[in-house]
């Protein structure tokens, strides 16, 4: 298993190129850091279009979870054997929970 690079709390917010590192050394499935990547992506774009640089790992993060969350929802609204009433009722309580729309 790979070791994880430490990084202190005081050395202030995380780089996109710490976050990265971090992102490419996490045992992940494919399809969580292909999550990962979008969000990483699109934090990017956003400092690209001047948006404050130290606010970085946030951007991402929230990216990151927001994408996460978009990913059980898809996987809710294709689930087999349940009726479709507990589907969407599931789906709505997965939304209302995560503040998702």
């Amino acid at each position: 298993m790979n070791t994880l690079p430490q990084y202190e709390a005081d050395d202030g917010p995380l780089s996109p190129a710490q976050i990265k590192q971090l992102v490419d050394k996490l045992d992940m499935n494919k399809r969580i850091k292909q999550l990962a990547e979008q969000a990483e992506i699109y934090a990017g774009e956003l400092i690209d279009e001047g948006a404050d640089y130290d606010q970085y790992p946030r951007y991402y993060t929230e990216k990151f979870a927001e994408l996460i969350v978009a990913e059980c929802l898809v996987v809710i609204n294709q689930s087999n054997g349940v009726g479709d009433d507990d589907v969407i009722k599931i789906s709505q309580d997965v939304k209302k929970h995560f503040g998702v729309e």
